[in-house]
Order: structure tokens, then sequence, then C-alpha cells
């Protein structure tokens, strides 16, 4: 299913966003508040779209514009439901201007909401805000470019808010909601069936009874690491390891959810990584092969995150899953992943019986194919553009297929764009470059071509 971190994200390094963490670091050490649920996520609210308010035209001869202290009533989706003037100083004969020009902008800010064990919660947070005069360019106490960050689709999902929310925090915090969510993590493991291996890059964790468990998810993590350093090794220059990734495997569906929730994912995953260096999935699947896909697609939006794109770097949502779909619908020959390879059929192992049938990458074509037939196909431009809700709601699994097939055909589409075009489109992509844009300037489509070349080559997949 859906991975957390396979969204767009920025930091944000304003004077509020450090003003607020460390406001929040103080509530919670206030003697005498309630102590955390073991395990359980929590987090103070964290604004993602916060531009400072600029003086009024009807102020416009305020030589020195105030201060406002201000309280906002953060509610559950991370929306400011109500905002409070406390204090306008210094005062003047205008502060009945700046107090409606701080409510009404105020009231745009987003925030990634405030966590609470493990859930989003209203909460209320106060702060002083600084009017600037237009042209002003704001306090930067991270001696960088300040980036803010768009406002974000209406219906996105916490999980996007979550990993944003993370992105911007600083190292420190960073490291405590790591272990928070490693502890998470621990809570759901049976600690009398619990085995370790740590194999370098991989620390794995698990409570499956299978006594050789780790040594095999041990085995595929390399495999799948390797074809991935293989594909993109060559183009791209990837980044040093930062750390260890840390591998949950759930012998329990129950358990895997309990995490998945606090990193706020939906109810149908079956694996998430997370970019804390959190990947997990269960073990309660139809057939090995569901499970094997799984552990392939994680893994691969872990080395995106990790060895391709830079620090608060993401891919666009079709690119991102497509990608991971790309190497988990690949067939693996001797041990060995072979990317975009595939088969008509295959073997599915379920307890206690083995069906053979269309494989997973055939089926999907199918359906591909059908919709196309049908008229009910995705234009790629729909599916560039689409929100969260829109690519992991009821119509999932179409999204999933057609950004797989996309994929497939930049990679394979002609002789030669797997060694030439699509390293220059990935590497492009990484370093942030609108993706769309890169299609066109890379591949030579313009978005009408890229809809007829696309469709000719799903046809005679």
């Amino acid at each position: 299913m859906v991975s957390s971190h396979a969204v767009p994200r920025s930091a944000l390094v304003t004077t509020l966003l450090l003003a607020l963490l460390t406001a929040s670091r103080a509530r919670a050490a206030e003697p005498g508040r309630s102590s955390a649920t073991p395990g359980a996520i929590n987090l103070p609210a964290v604004p993602v779209h916060a531009p400072v308010p600029f003086s009024p035209r009807e102020a416009v001869m305020v030589s020195k514009p105030p201060t406002v202290g201000v309280a906002m009533t953060i509610d559950e989706r991370g929306r400011v439901s109500k905002v409070e003037v406390t204090d306008i100083s210094p005062s003047g004969p205008k502060d009945a201007v700046f107090r409606a020009t701080a409510i009404s902008a105020l009231s745009k800010w987003r925030f990634a909401p405030a966590i609470a064990d493990g859930r989003p919660v209203e909460t209320v947070i106060t702060m002083k805000i600084q009017f600037q005069h237009p042209g002003e360019k704001p306090p930067n106490p991270y001696g960088r470019e300040a980036v803010d960050i768009p406002v974000p689709e209406q219906d996105d999902s916490y999980a996007l808010e979550f990993e944003r929310q993370l992105s911007t925090m600083p190292k420190e915090q960073f490291a405590q909601v790591r272990g928070e969510l490693l502890a998470s993590a621990e809570s759901g493991i049976d600690q009398a069936s619990r085995r370790q291996l740590d194999v370098g890059e991989f620390e794995i964790v698990t409570d499956g009874s299978l006594p050789d468990l780790p040594k095999l998810v041990a085995g595929d993590l390399a495999a799948v690491t390797a074809a991935l350093g293989k594909v993109f090794g060559a183009g791209l220059s990837l980044q040093p390891p930062s750390g260890k990734t840390y591998v949950y495997v759930f012998a329990k569906k129950a358990s895997f959810d309990r995490l998945a929730r606090a990193l706020m994912q939906s109810g149908e995953a079956a694996g998430v990584y997370s970019s804390v260096g959190l990947l997990a999935f269960h073990l309660e699947m139809p057939t090995n092969e569901d499970l094997l896909h799984t552990l392939v697609h994680e893994t691969t939006h872990a080395f995106v995150q990790r060895a391709l794109c830079h620090p608060g770097g993401s891919l666009p949502r079709w690119l991102g899953e497509g990608l991971a779909d790309y190497f988990a619908n690949s067939e693996i020959e001797g041990g060995v992943l072979v990317p975009g390879s595939h088969r008509a059929s295959t073997s599915y192992h379920a307890p206690g019986e083995v069906v053979r049938g269309r494989s997973r990458a055939a089926r999907t074509a199918d359906d591909v194919r059908a919709a196309m037939k049908a008229g009910t196909a995705l234009p790629l431009a729909k599916l560039r553009s689409a929100t969260s809700s829109e690519f992991y709601g009821g119509e999932h699994a179409i999204y999933y297929g057609e950004s797989w097939l996309l994929v497939h055909f930049l990679r394979h589409g002609q002789p030669g764009w797997a060694e030439h075009e699509f390293p220059r489109f990935i590497l492009s992509a990484v370093e942030g470059f609108p993706a769309d844009d890169l299609i066109r300037d890379v591949y030579g489509l313009d978005d009408e071509a890229l809809e007829a070349a696309f469709k000719v080559y799903v046809k005679s997949f």
C-alpha cells in the first residue's frame, strides 16, 4: 500500500517553527502533566504553511509594525478553527486593522496536527507574530534560504502531514520521535518470540515463527538493494548511508496495524516505510508472493528516500509509487531481481497449497488495458496531478497500475532509454525539477504525444 514518505516536502525554516517547538518542549516539561502512554506518539502541531502577515494598506503610515500575540485553535486536520488576538504591541490607533488582518491571515495557515497517544487531536497554541512591511524578509535563524511549504491539498492524508512534520524537525526532536516510533514498533513484538539480526545497513526484528526468517528477510533486502544500486548507481550519485534502517516483521497484522496508525497510515496498508528509517510489514498475507511484493515495494521506497533524494526531498506521488511497483512487479531469477521483467503466469504459495495463475504484473496490465478499452482509464495528466485521497482512495488500483506502467514505459519504451533518458530523468526528478517538464525535455514528448505513445505501449505490453 502507500508509503508515508512519497510526498512533496520542504524544510520550513522560520522563527515561528523554532518558537513553537521551543514552547512545546517547555509545556511538555511542566510539572503535573500526565506522562505519555508507553510506545505512543505525542507531537506538537507544526506549521506547514505559515506566511508571515504583512502590514495592511490601511496602516501604511505606521513606521514600526506591531507584534501580535495570538491563541490559535488547530483542529484534528491541522486547520485553524479559531484565532484570538490577545495582545498588540506597541498599541496604536490602527489596532483594529492589525487585529482583523492577523485573524484573516492566520486563519489560512495549515499545520501538521498535534498527535496525542498516536492520534491527531485538537490543540491550542500561543505565539507572537511580527507583522512585516511588504518587501521585508522575515528573520531566519537557520542561516539558509527560508522556504514556505505550499498549502497542502485539502484532503491530504495524515501520513503526508506527519512525514512533512518530520522533515521540519531539528535533529534533537527528530531523534526523540524516531525513538518513540521504534518503541511503538517494539511494543507490537511478542518478546517471547523476538529475534533480531543486524546485517549492516538493516537491523531486522521479528516475532515470526519461521526459524530462518531473519536471514531470509536479510537475503531479500540484499537482493533488492543490489538491484536498485545497479539501476541507479550507474547514472546517479547515491547519497551515503545515514544510519540503519530498522525492519520490523510482525507475525500478526493487528500488531502492524497499531504501528501503521501511529504513522497515520491507512488501515488498508500491508507495509510501510517512514523517513525516520523504519520499514515494517506483517506476515498474515494471502501468499508468499504478496509478502515478497510488499517487501520489495517498501524497500524501494526506503532506497529512494535514503540513497537518491536529498534530505527533505521526495519524488512526485505517481513516480514514487510507480518506481516501487516497477521493482516489486519484477521477476526474481536465480536469487537476482531482474528490473522490469515480467511473466504471464506464476505460482502462488498459500498455506497448504500452491496455485498457478496470472502473475500480478499480467493481471495489472490486463486491468489497465480493459480500462483503456472501456474508456475509464486515467488520463496521464490526471494521474500526475492526483491528490492523496484520489491516489490512495477507492480507485487506487488503477492509479498504482498506470503509475507502474508509466515508469516501465519511461525506462523501456524505446531502445536506449534505460541507459540514457531514464537516468537523466530520475536524476533531475530527485533534484526537485518538475517531472512533467522533464518528460517533455528528456523524452521530447508533450502531453498529447506521451498519452498516445503510452497507450500503444500498454496495448502491446
